[in-house]
């Protein structure tokens, strides 16, 4: 399969947008709010939902040999560009975490659990147990240590590590 990044760009300035995707062979016609675009494959995402309440009711993968063509049947609304843009991300997102206040809580978490912590020279990692060292932004997967053992322990209470709001 040869894709022509220019062809499947093209379609960008219709992302967010209500479509239709007229498929092949059998010219069947898809519609939904399209919300990715595959640069290197030139497949689609659309998303359908039930009524106004944004509870997604199917997704839709259109792969780029079974299009031939896409139409803009509704423009993007500002209220649901968010939706969409959220549509597929964790929902305790990276950019959602105070680093600092998530630092403290941590520190914190492992001193009641008395494990041995301190700051690297920079000030911005916290070692504990002089094996496992955890960096911002402080979650289970920015740890890392020569101890597997300690460092699935530590792993372990990073994820327990309970929410304060």
């Amino acid at each position: 399969m040869i894709v022509d990044p220019n062809y499947t760009m093209k379609f960008s300035d219709c992302l967010y947008k209500f479509v239709s995707v007229k498929t092949l062979p059998k010219n069947q016609v898809r519609e939904g709010w399209l919300t990715t675009i595959d640069p290197p494959t030139g497949n689609l995402v659309l998303v359908t939902f039930k009524d106004d309440c944004y509870a997604t009711k199917q997704i839709i993968f259109i792969m780029r040999d079974a299009y031939e063509h896409v139409t803009v049947l509704k423009e993007a609304d500002p209220s649901i560009i968010p939706v969409l843009q959220n549509l597929f991300a964790p929902e305790n997102s990276l950019s959602d975490i105070n680093t600092p206040e998530r630092k403290e809580q941590l520190v914190s978490w492992l001193k009641q659990n008395r494990l041995p912590i301190r700051e690297d020279e920079n000030g911005t990692a916290l070692v504990i147990c002089e094996s496992v060292t955890i960096r911002p932004p402080y979650i289970a997967d920015s740890c890392s240590g020569t101890n597997g053992r300690v460092l699935m322990l530590i792993r372990d209470l990073v994820d327990k590590l309970p929410m304060k709001n």
